[in-house]
């Protein structure tokens, strides 16, 4: 009896370092399951193609050399203890088990379905690793796992609407009805590393002698194997989490080493090779800022000249412009430097991102900009959300550039949106005598109306460049409520004017078709400026020109003023304000 007691306690203090371990990883490397997957898809590629380079691979190598080794000697740890995916699915299983006990699957069905992750694997491994066919798999269920264990709303939000979010639901609704499911049937990097821990050393092995046969190590296994069939677990759906060590109450199920050593272990050397793998993704991609280009136009060591993307040079004033995009864990900031109208140095300035991913993103991200000298570019696969986050920080940089060029000047670009311009239009007291008996269109889906006519053919309402006398530099607007639409980034913009005693009283925006992130930002401290100054002579709001244009020009529309709007010649492709 006392010998049971030991045991028992032995056991749940292996149970006991497994969560704990398993609550740590989940904490401390979220994504590890994602880099584990890209690290082998990323080594296959490049032996596949003929292009490994150890020092470009580095990383992904010393982690896939460190997890198929410790998964030779020891088995599974990775799936039992260190994978948050694997956690998360446990967290279920345990939640289901208090709602309505727990589900069961015929040996002959579990054992057919467990070929399934083998058809997984080589479906992601055949057409697009080796074939490497066109087709985006940033947003798969891990990939959105990451997303969401990042934090970021914007991130997670961005997953939503996605076949990877949809997956991923089912993926746990089905946890709770079989325990690790995905685990069990479709987990790819499961089906690789269950190939290896079939010819592992350490083994769960089976006293005959003391075994009764109850088979209750077999119900309490979370993968469906038939450990009391067995003498020895050699089953590589194995994933050593000696839940059927703690059922057995004959103690006729052993390991060795340790249950709890072994465990421990296994993460003690999993998290060593992360930290090591990081240290040399980090070493692989360092790179520093390009020399001064060189007389035959290399710009960021990729020649541009002699192509038909130079096309594009000079659209962007010289100088250094700053934006910010959103990566998977927060703001990533760049400085883009344009030098003879080219773009010649990006510089990330900062960001959160995990490191190996962000390497990645801005190894491929960065020298495809500099090459196509556009931020119009295809994110890195495996490294979906910091390509975006970088791509959209230059996008939002080069912004400056074009306005800058087309006559704009910087510092107008920089202006901060608490900062207030001074008021271009002072509201006279009373209106002039000429307007009087005018009376102003309510018809708000008529534009028709000019709420300020012009003194001869040839005169502009610009309030930059009229003729100079104060009457006309400082006309009130007629009371009434008017329409006008103006461009935007990605569409029109349209506005509602309201004018009360010669005053803008009110701008209501009616619909847009940019982002909300920057419109919403633009609209905020337009529509204060406008209000302030009573005119349209005021500045953007940096890091939404695009969206501040486009309400510019709407206000004017419906106020009949003059505004030449920078949109119709920048281009903006990319979606970033």
């Amino acid at each position: 009896m006392k010998d049971k007691d030991k045991s028992r306690i032995r056991i749940d203090l292996a149970q006991i370092l497994r969560h704990l371990i398993q609550t740590a990883a989940f904490i401390l490397f979220p994504g590890l399951f994602l880099s584990a997957f890209n690290a082998v898809k990323d080594v296959t590629t490049a032996l596949v193609s003929g292009s490994y380079h150890f020092p470009d691979l580095a990383g992904q190598t010393v982690m896939l050399a460190i997890m198929f080794l410790m998964t030779a000697l020891w088995g599974r740890f990775f799936c039992g203890y260190l994978c948050s995916f694997g956690a998360v699915q446990d967290l279920t299983a345990w939640i289901s088990r208090l709602l309505h006990g727990r589900h069961s699957v015929s040996p002959g069905t579990d054992k057919a379905l467990k070929h399934l992750k083998y058809a997984v694997l080589a479906a992601i491994v055949i057409p697009l690793w080796i074939l490497q066919l066109p087709v985006d798999t940033g947003l798969s269920p891990w990939g959105v796992f990451g997303a969401i264990t990042s934090l970021n709303p914007s991130a997670i939000l961005s997953t939503i609407p996605t076949i990877g979010f949809a997956v991923l639901i089912l993926i746990f609704i089905g946890s709770f009805f079989v325990e690790r499911m995905f685990c069990r049937y479709l987990c790819p990097l499961g089906a690789a590393l269950s190939l290896v821990s079939f010819f592992r050393i350490f083994r769960i092995r089976r006293d005959t002698d003391a075994c009764s046969r109850c088979g209750l190590c077999s119900k309490k296994c979370p993968m469906g194997i038939n450990i009391h069939d067995r003498r020895t677990v050699s089953s590589g759906e194995c994933i050593n989490c000696m839940r059927c060590i703690g059922s057995c109450r004959r103690s006729a199920i052993n390991s060795d080493p340790h249950p709890a050593l072994a465990g421990t272990a296994a993460a003690a050397v999993m998290c060593g090779l992360v930290s090591v793998g990081n240290i040399a993704v980090s070493k692989a991609y360092a790179t520093e800022s390009p020399a001064d280009p060189p007389d035959d136009a290399l710009i960021g060591s990729v020649a541009v000249s002699g192509t038909d993307d130079t096309q594009t040079a000079w659209q962007y004033a010289d100088g250094t412009y700053t934006g910010t995009g959103d990566g998977l864990r927060g703001e990533i900031n760049v400085s883009v430097t344009v030098e003879n109208g080219l773009i010649s140095d990006i510089t990330v300035l900062s960001h959160r991102d995990d490191l190996e991913f962000f390497r990645k993103a801005q190894n491929g991200v960065v020298a495809d900009i500099l090459k196509q000298q556009t931020a119009d570019v295809d994110t890195v696969s495996g490294a979906t959300f910091s390509s975006k986050g970088i791509i959209d920080a230059v996008a939002e940089a080069l912004d400056m550039g074009r306005l800058a060029a087309s006559g704009m000047s910087s510092e107008t670009e920089d202006t901060d949106v608490s900062e207030e311009k001074s008021p271009a239009v002072s509201v006279p007291d009373t209106e002039p005598e000429s307007r009087d008996n005018e009376e102003p269109s309510q018809n708000i889906s008529d534009n028709s109306y000019d709420p300020v006519p012009e003194t001869s053919e040839d005169a502009e309402t610009d309030l930059t460049d009229n003729d100079g006398t104060e009457a006309e530099q400082q006309g009130a607007y007629s009371d009434g409520v008017y329409t006008g639409s103006g461009t935007g980034l990605r569409g029109t913009t349209q506005v509602r004017v309201t004018v009360e005693n010669g005053a803008i009283a009110d701008i209501t925006v009616l619909s847009y078709a940019d982002d909300y992130q920057f419109f919403s930002r633009a609209e905020s401290g337009m529509i204060d400026r406008i209000l302030d100054s009573q005119g349209i002579d005021v500045a953007t709001v940096s890091g939404a020109t695009f969206s501040s244009n486009g309400i510019l020009e709407a206000v004017a529309d419906a106020l009949g003023l003059s505004f030449t709007n920078p949109n119709s010649s920048s281009g903006g492709k990319h979606g970033r304000n």
